[in-house]
């Protein structure tokens, strides 16, 4: 899996991998089965039917920016300063530091619109 240019899977399980690894990830299944990792890009639900499958997986293909335009400016696992930000908390309860400054990651959010010839439109909104 680390050496493909993408993962296809119904799996949520390998979904999780594809993300680890920073691999855009095609999810077969249904827009109604939401899962809270889509928000963080990497992503992209796109159903079961075999035209939404083959066009999906052919921009990703083809089209040089799209797996980087599927991925946010977000990572599952944070910014990878949790222990700091841990220790400084430990600290400032003991009284031995200042109080951390509180951690919200940025995360953008991709809506998809149909529009009146059965296409699908992403748009991306400005980081959160």
């Amino acid at each position: 899996m680390a050496r493909s240019c993408l993962v296809i899977t119904d799996s949520d399980c390998i979904a999780e991998e594809g993300l680890a690894l920073r691999k855009p990830v095609l999810l077969l299944q249904e827009k109604n089965e939401q899962k809270g990792y889509q928000f963080s890009g990497g992503v992209k639900q796109i159903g079961l039917k075999r035209a939404g499958i083959v066009e999906q997986t052919s921009r990703l293909i083809e089209e040089p920016n799209a797996s980087k335009n599927l991925f946010a400016e977000f990572s599952m696992s944070g910014d990878g300063h949790a222990a700091e930000r841990i220790a400084q908390a430990i600290k400032y309860y003991f009284g031995r530091a200042e109080r951390p400054m509180d951690y919200k990651p940025k995360i953008q959010v991709e809506t998809e619109e149909v529009n009146t010839n059965n296409n699908v439109e992403v748009n991306a909104n400005a980081m959160r």
